[in-house]
């Protein structure tokens, strides 16, 4: 709960009710580790999820999710500027699920990713692209526990 709201109704000379309403903002959230970083081997495939509660209120079934790179909208078609070989898989039920696929993560592809929904609070995760012989090392690292 984000905050309570209380009304005070008069409907009669000395008579009322309280309301209380009990607000939660909705937010997104991107599918991660708890930290928010990503690390990807160059040249391997990432998804990744963002998923935002629909909820019941009129203007959900319009809901929309726009995801940004660095800041800059992404065009998820690929043709042009950050989103060059991207694309946004969408499903609705009582949760919007955008999935973002990059089928072969490069170097312009690192950086944060924002998901965005065009009615919550947004959600970022930073993705770092290593190359392979790196990866290899720092997962041994996180594997060993140093």
């Amino acid at each position: 709960i984000d905050f309570i709201q209380r009304l005070r109704l008069n409907y009669l000379p000395n008579k009322s009710w309280n309301i209380i309403f009990l607000i939660s903002e909705a937010e997104a959230r991107i599918d991660s580790p708890s930290n928010k970083e990503v690390h990807v081997k160059q040249r391997s495939q990432v998804k990744l999820t963002c998923l935002v509660d629909l909820g019941t209120g009129s203007g959900s079934e319009s809901a929309a999710v726009f995801w940004y790179l660095d800041g800059e909208a992404l065009d998820w078609l690929g043709q042009t500027g950050p989103g060059r070989g991207v694309r946004v898989t969408e499903r609705r039920g009582r949760q919007l699920i955008s999935t973002l696929i990059i089928e072969k993560a490069d170097i312009h592809h690192a950086g944060k990713f924002t998901c965005a929904p065009s009615y919550a609070k947004p959600d970022t995760v930073t993705l770092h692209v290593i190359d392979g012989k790196i990866f290899i090392i720092l997962n041994n690292l996180y594997l060993s526990g140093n």
